[in-house]
């Protein structure tokens, strides 16, 4: 599943925390997916500067494409900073987000390595080995490739002159949390916050850190105070529908996800992850494995070659005699897909036989109206709801992209 660090409600109108049901914890990667990653921070856009020495236009640019970012709207932050980059070629900071939200939209390529190249190159220029925009973009790079000492060191570098900087104390703390090391992370997370308590991607860090350290109530509750000082943070509630999910609190995993659909329409993972909170609900409502088939064709127009949403979207219109025609097109796509192995190939032939089966009965014998038109199940042919893979987090599932 995808997740977003600081990006990724109650479950608004849910359980609470403890009466969730614990046979299925949260597992996974912010954020994060066949196995639903835990939520995990994202890669958050780098601070746009009041330093770099360009016109008001790439200005406007970089603070469209990182508020786009900070809400989760990655193709929008992906067309911003592109714009930004095609004007200015030479502004570094609109390099290196425009590298980061393609990173998170999983088309990095090697525009990261490039970005990072650039900006250790602009800090060896002359009077900028401290810039504090360069630094702590840099920070935000290397995280983001994983190379956790010298995000470390990069951060720790822009501290030692500038021991106020809440952005550089949270790309720190997230360093420590990407590493395991939740309670460093948690002490230095409290440092960014009292610099900075108005920052929703702080609050849903933390709610991260606590995850990972099995405090799930303590979680839910920073989660809640991150959409209280910004409703909108679409992070937040993917890491609240993550919850839900893994407790198999489906309805208010379709509640959280909603939200993010919502306000994020052109995320791929959130439309993926509200398919798998309908399709948990399809045993007892049959219509919403419907309403999963469309959230799957959905993530199928963002991300074509999606093999989740290809299989899910077979199993999920099966349920219902009306979605059977495009079930049977769905599921031998499926079977199709080099990631299908042995065993989910015997399924899907299950399931195809037995749609024949039932679509030449009703052929035969017309249901009469108001009665019938399940598709009778068949035993071990459709399995149960799986969390998406990953985002991280995250998904790259949803952790904090901060401000």
């Amino acid at each position: 599943m995808l997740v977003a660090l600081g990006s990724l409600g109650v479950l608004v109108g849910c359980q609470t925390a403890s009466s969730f049901r614990k046979d299925n914890p949260p597992a996974r990667d912010p954020v994060a997916a066949a196995a639903m990653p835990t939520p995990a921070p994202a890669p958050q856009p780098a601070p746009v500067s009041d330093r770099v020495a360009t016109p008001k236009p790439p200005d406007r640019g970089l603070e469209d494409g990182a508020a786009a970012f900070k809400a989760g709207k990655y193709a929008e932050a992906r067309a911003a900073f592109k714009g930004v980059v095609r004007q200015h070629p030479e502004n570094v900071t609109a390099r290196l987000n425009l590298a980061l939200a393609e990173e998170h939209l999983g088309l990095g390529g090697r525009g990261l390595d490039e970005a990072i190249v650039r900006t250790e190159e602009a800090l060896r220029a002359p009077g900028q080995a401290y810039d504090v925009t360069l630094l702590n973009n840099l920070a935000v790079a290397y995280r983001a490739k994983k190379r956790y000492p010298e995000a470390e060191a990069a951060a720790r570098k822009l501290l030692s002159r500038t021991t106020d900087n809440a952005e550089a104390y949270k790309n720190l703390a997230l360093v420590y949390y990407e590493e395991g090391r939740y309670r460093l992370a948690e002490l230095v997370n409290a440092n960014a916050r009292k610099m900075d308590d108005q920052d929703p991607g702080l609050l849903n860090n933390l709610g991260m850190i606590y995850l990972k350290t099995e405090q799930q109530p303590r979680a839910l509750a920073e989660f809640k105070k991150a959409l209280a000082l910004d409703p909108s943070f679409v992070p937040a509630y993917v890491n609240l529908g993550s919850m839900a999910l893994a407790y198999r609190d489906y309805a208010g995993a379709e509640r959280a996800f909603t939200k993010v659909v919502e306000l994020a329409p052109t995320r791929a993972d959130g439309h993926l992850l509200r398919a798998y909170a309908l399709e948990g609900q399809k045993v007892q409502n049959p219509k919403k494995g419907l309403e999963a088939g469309v959230e799957f064709e959905k993530v199928l127009a963002l991300e074509p070659p999606t093999p989740e949403a290809i299989c899910g979207a077979g199993w999920a219109y099966s349920v219902e005699r009306s979605g059977w025609e495009r079930a049977t097109r769905f599921l031998s796509a499926c079977k199709a897909l080099p990631s299908s192995g042995p065993q989910d190939r015997q399924s899907i032939d299950a399931k195809l036989a037995s749609l024949e089966a039932q679509q030449r009965a009703t052929v035969a014998a017309p249901v009469k109206p108001g009665v019938g038109g399940l598709a009778a199940p068949s035993a071990g042919a459709n399995p149960a709801v799986t969390p998406p893979r990953k985002t991280e987090p995250a998904s790259k599932l949803s952790g904090s992209s901060g401000k």
